[in-house]
């Protein structure tokens, strides 16, 4: 087998343009190369894998009742009494794990509750992710339980993630260069208008991939495998379109119609392709990790259709999840499918089944009587019922015992015994079978009475630990092909695309929608954890759903109580608790939404601390004051009015304040009095003291100490 590496290495950049060129052109030996290196590829990666399709055969046999190895599909009329245990055993486990619509959780992957454009990034992907899920037309969830099934059935399941748009042309004006206005024709002054290609729709799409349609290179572990591939049916119209060949290229491709194959015993493998009336080709859709690139090949074909160097970008290269198997060694990671772990049990109980039914059969009322006796016979074969049937020689039939003389029943008494030990044997099959697979009879709806609580709580426990490696598994498949998709939205599709398929202009974080995209833009999906619980994936509990949230608003309110006091006496305290608040709802799964309604609280807390503060209402002894200085004033104003209404009294001389007279108006300062004595004035009166006469002043004598 040619060197993967030195091929690539001859065809450097031009491998690009591999595609079948015509006679002469350089690049048909190109991809001559590589059809005969996919050739040898392909064919040892199918010898390799043989041993595990051929078991799966068996297994898709023995779940539909078909095959000789199996459960064999019984006749009308042919009733054997097999029961198809197989069936039933996938149904009940592939409903507790793959239960209902998966919900993938996008989180921060540090949880860093003040970066606000992340926080709305991650919120925008989780919105697209679920809501492209509901949707009816969407083929995911559907695509992902198919390969679910394909596990527990014959051991491996994997689906192909995809970026599909559609484009269409529109008008548009020629914009000028230098004013970025639309150019105008001279002769009608109308814009002049050019064709140009849109994206009208673009999804990120999973295809399930049926396991006989997928391969990959034979390794030890899935970390080691070097390249992917799967198996797409298209026909001659189809191969021409989609890698744009013309006809005498396209009759270069073997077509062959689907017929029915046989495998090494014989057995006819059906395939629902061999009903398409026309014929198609297998074309190989081939990824290989050492290289980049991607390559389109057909078997038998001497060119490759076309390879492109890492079309998706994505960041771990594959366009598939690991798939999801049973159980490998680490020998090979080549999975065998539980069916063939407990097959023996599954054949001795289809055995048992058989033998029963035959028992049964056997198990009737017959006998013989002596053929003398006709009225007997008559006694079982006509209708008699309250009515005696004559005998005519009645002393020999009493001589032979009567009845019992003249009939002999078979017995089935040993018949009887053989269906009670094959019954018993069958439970002991049936538990060893339970045994083997992790399955309790709680998880099949099966229980008796006289158990008690803690009889059945332990059936659970051990039901959910035998369950809870593949719960995991399934989870991690989930998720892988959640991440895929949300990597090719980061990568591929249009920001105004995100911004209306996450409806995130109907939310509180309606503005920080552009600064989330740019960073989905920049940095995909490496700020960020895509998972899907095992818990969203089975069979939803609503009780526990409750729970949590409860849990969560009893929580919440305990601490709003709490920190209300405090954000009365100090409100500049109120936003670093609503912080506080959101750290804590940061933990909780699907809180991103109430994170956005608390940062608007905490705005709001903010602008309300930054004004100055409103003047409080007066309290109660307040209002007491202020109806009480009221009064006061009242009284004061009153006394003011009837203290103008008295006359001005005069005080007598050498009185009180030296002559000041005492108006309504106030003191007034002193008037000059007449003299006392001859010459006018006043009399002195008996006892009185005469007025003080004013004396000019004394000139300065500096001498005088």
């Amino acid at each position: 087998m040619a060197d993967t590496t030195d091929v690539i290495e001859e065809e450097g950049s031009e491998a690009q343009t591999a595609a079948p060129k015509k006679p002469g052109d350089k690049g048909i030996a190109q991809s001559a190369r590589l059809a005969r290196k996919w050739a040898t590829e392909l064919n040892a990666s199918k010898k390799w894998m043989d041993r595990f399709t051929r078991n799966a055969r068996r297994c898709e046999q023995a779940y539909l009742s078909q095959g000789d190895d199996a459960f064999s599909t019984s006749m009308a009329g042919d009733y054997n009494g097999k029961t198809n245990l197989f069936w039933s055993n996938v149904q009940v486990v592939l409903s507790a794990i793959y239960g209902r619509l998966p919900k993938a959780t996008v989180e921060r992957r540090f949880k860093d509750h003040m970066d606000d454009v992340s926080r709305v990034a991650s919120l925008m992907m989780q919105r697209i992710l679920n809501g492209d899920l509901e949707r009816d037309w969407d083929d995911t969830n559907a695509a992902m339980r198919d390969a679910v099934q394909d596990r527990f059935v014959v051991g491996l399941g994997q689906v192909w993630c995809r970026y599909e748009v559609d484009i269409e042309e529109v008008e548009e004006p020629v914009l000028d260069p230098a004013t970025q206005q639309p150019q105008l024709d001279p002769a009608t002054q109308q814009p002049v208008m050019q064709k140009v290609e849109k994206i009208a729709n673009e999804e990120a799409t999973v295809d399930y991939c049926y396991w006989d349609d997928f391969r990959y290179s034979p390794c030890r572990r899935w970390r080691d495998c070097r390249w992917v591939a799967r198996r797409v049916y298209m026909g001659e119209n189809a191969i021409k379109t989609r890698f744009k060949l013309t006809p005498e290229q396209a009759k270069m491709i073997p077509m062959a119609a689907r017929t029915p194959a046989t495998d090494n015993l014989g057995n006819v493998e059906e395939d629902v392709l061999k009903a398409t009336p026309f014929k198609q080709a297998a074309v190989w859709e081939i990824w290989e990790k050492e290289s980049n690139s991607v390559c389109w090949y057909v078997e038998g074909c001497t060119f490759v259709l076309d390879y492109q160097a890492d079309p998706l970008e994505l960041d771990d290269f594959w366009p598939c999840p690991q798939p999801v198997v049973s159980t490998t060694l680490t020998k090979a990671f080549l999975p065998r499918a539980d069916y063939a772990m407990a097959q023996d049990l599954y054949k001795e109980l289809d055995l048992l089944n058989k033998k029963l039914s035959l028992l049964t059969k056997a198990v009737k009322a017959a006998g013989v009587y002596d053929k003398t006796a006709m009225p007997v016979k008559n006694l079982l074969s006509a209708n008699v019922e309250n009515e005696l049937i004559p005998v005519e020689n009645w002393s020999n039939f009493t001589e032979r015992g009567g009845m019992k003389g003249s009939v002999d029943w078979m017995p089935v008494e040993a018949f009887v015994n053989a269906i009670t030990q094959l019954n018993a044997r069958k439970q002991l099959v049936q538990h060893d079978l339970y045994e083997v697979l992790g399955i309790s009879d709680i998880m099949r709806g099966a229980s008796v009475a006289s158990e008690t609580a803690t009889a059945q709580t332990l059936k659970v426990q051990y039901g959910g630990a035998r369950l809870s490696n593949l719960q995991n598994e399934v989870s991690r498949f989930v998720s892988e092909v959640m991440r895929i998709r949300a990597n090719i939205i980061s990568n591929h599709f249009q920001p105004q695309t995100i911004v209306q398929r996450s409806l995130i202009e109907r939310t509180p974080d309606a503005q920080l929608a552009q600064p989330a995209v740019k960073l989905l833009k920049d940095f995909g999906t490496a700020l960020y954890s895509i998972n899907v619980t095992s818990e969203s994936l089975a069979a939803p509990d609503w009780a526990q759903e409750k729970e949590a949230r409860t849990e969560f608003l009893g929580a919440a309110s305990n601490y709003l109580m709490s920190a209300a006091p405090l954000v009365q006496q100090a409100p500049e305290a109120g936003a670093t608790l609503v912080q506080l608040l959101q750290w804590a709802a940061a933990g909780f799964k699907g809180a991103q939404t109430i994170e956005g309604i608390l940062d608007q609280f905490a705005r709001s807390l903010e602008a309300k601390a930054a004004q100055p503060p409103a003047p409080q209402p007066p309290s109660p002894e307040d209002q007491k004051n202020i109806a009480q200085a009221g009064k006061y004033g009242a009284e004061a104003e009153r006394t003011k009015k009837e203290t103008a209404l008295i006359p001005p009294m005069a005080l007598p001389a050498g009185g009180p304040g030296g002559g000041i007279q005492m108006t309504p108006g106030g003191p007034q300062p002193p008037q000059s009095q007449p003299a006392a004595g001859p010459g006018g004035g006043l009399p002195a009166g008996p006892g009185s003291v005469a007025p003080m006469q004013p004396q000019p002043p004394m000139p300065f004598n500096p001498m005088v100490q």
